[in-house]
């Protein structure tokens, strides 16, 4: 280790006897400008300056991204969908017919976006026949908060049923991203949260007599 060193020490010194002092001056700091090899004349002064910028510019931009990973970006990454359609549902590209129940649905939820935007806290259940667009809706009001919110804000979307099945799954892989512990702090951390047919689960747990059937303890507990 302590050659290694040495021999650094010693090619760094090598390396800087060949910078010589030129005849020309930096315009801005009034000294001599070195020289090196094919390289340009250059002021040391600026070119410090110039490290000490980029390593800071390097230090915001990896600081936005960031902070972008934990807010607007955590929609489209972190979401957790049944059906992948909805992943591009907006009020733009919701489809009703004049004076039907879904355009009502609409304006109602449009409101509600308002309402969120405007920094209104309280929850919101949707409910309704299959198809009658409450995950289109959801997604809708999460994309408009997403972009709009007048400070970044983090929002998911998640197919509870889907999530609970990845859940599961964890059990048995060790590797899986998809723990209990991951899903819920990853659900309890965010601004934003659509939970999407919450209760469905159970209708696949119908016995066989179609008696009542009710949210396993596992579903319960998350």
């Amino acid at each position: 280790m302590m050659t290694d060193l040495t021999f650094s020490l010693a090619d760094v010194q090598a390396i800087t006897s060949q910078v010589v002092k030129t005849d020309e001056r930096c315009p801005i700091h009034d000294e001599p400008l070195s020289s090196f090899k094919n390289i340009e004349p250059f002021c040391q002064i600026c070119r410090k300056e110039q490290i000490l910028q980029d390593s800071k510019n390097l230090g915001e931009s990896a600081y936005k991204a960031h902070q972008l990973r934990i807010t607007t970006k955590v929609l489209t990454l972190d979401s957790i969908l049944y059906d992948e359609t909805i992943e591009n549902a907006t009020f733009e590209n919701f489809n009703y017919q004049p004076d039907s129940n879904e355009k009502a649905a609409r304006g109602q939820a449009g409101r509600l976006a308002e309402r969120y935007l405007n920094g209104e806290v309280f929850n919101s259940l949707f409910s309704g026949e299959p198809g009658s667009g409450k995950s289109h809706l959801a997604m809708a009001i999460l994309k408009v908060l997403n972009s709009n919110c007048k400070e970044p804000v983090s929002c998911l979307f998640i197919s509870f049923d889907e999530v609970l099945s990845l859940i599961r799954d964890s059990f048995n892989n060790s590797e899986s991203k998809y723990t209990e512990l991951n899903m819920v702090d990853l659900m309890g951390s965010v601004d934003y949260l659509v939970l999407d047919d919450v209760g469905s689960e159970s209708g696949r747990l119908k016995k066989a007599d179609n008696s009542q059937t009710y949210a396993t303890d596992f579903t319960i507990k998350i």
